[in-house]
């Protein structure tokens, strides 16, 4: 009887250890939850902001797709895109959300106004209506985008840089006047890296690719970017 004593009590002991022990100690689970984590963790600023609308989100995106071809890979909703020179020019708009022309006209003059006064040494956010417009100069053009308020700023700060570099890249160091008679050039490449506000292509070799194969006004080819 005590040996059947001890026999019950160290396997009740085994039960008990095996009931303690947590589920994390499986690895893959471990991996699993560190995946869940990182989906969690991931900032909803630029991941769900403007789906061609104000109020539509966006799911955020898979681990894997964080990272393409070591360029931007998060889907980026804006609002619009505004081209202004510093005389207060327009240079270039593109909208992704309603606006009538007449609100597009009051838009424009609102963002000169209060963009082209800031100073050098200010950031590059500026909070407006409840959004937030991220702007980064070049040369004489201001690229501003707008997106709401508590989205990334640093990530649509990229985005912008981008589309210049792409730019820089077509024209072979682009300038106003580039855009001024080539604007719809311009257009091309901002269609084939935002499609209704979001970031759609993030490689600028397929940008490239994709521009070279659009045609152009007298039917010939738009020449082909060099990325090497």
């Amino acid at each position: 009887m005590a040996k059947l004593a001890v026999v019950a009590t160290f396997l009740l002991a085994a039960v008990v250890a095996a009931a303690t022990i947590p589920s994390s100690a499986n690895g893959g689970r471990l991996l699993e939850e560190s995946a869940v984590d990182v989906a969690a963790l991931a900032p909803t600023g630029l991941d769900g902001v403007f789906a061609g609308g104000l109020s539509e989100e966006v799911a955020a995106p898979a681990p894997a797709e964080l990272d393409r071809e070591g360029d931007l890979a998060n889907k980026v909703p804006i609002n619009f895109v505004l081209l202004i020179s510093r005389q207060g020019k327009v240079r270039l708009t593109k909208w992704y959300s309603p606006y009538t022309q007449k609100e597009r006209t009051k838009v424009i003059r609102e963002l000169s106004g209060l963009i082209l006064t800031r100073g050098p040494k200010l950031c590059n956010f500026v909070e407006w209506r409840g959004y937030k417009v991220v702007y980064r100069r070049y040369a004489s053009l201001y690229f501003c985008m707008c997106i709401d308020a508590e989205d990334n700023e640093l990530e649509v700060l990229e985005i912008i840089h981008h589309f210049v570099e792409i730019l820089d890249r077509y024209f072979g160091s682009v300038c106003e006047l580039d855009l001024i008679f080539n604007f719809h050039k311009a257009y091309y490449i901002l269609d084939e890296i935002l499609i209704a506000g979001e970031l759609q292509e993030s490689s600028k070799k397929n940008v490239a690719r994709l521009i070279a194969a659009q045609p152009d006004d007298d039917n010939e080819k738009l020449r082909p970017i060099d990325f090497e």
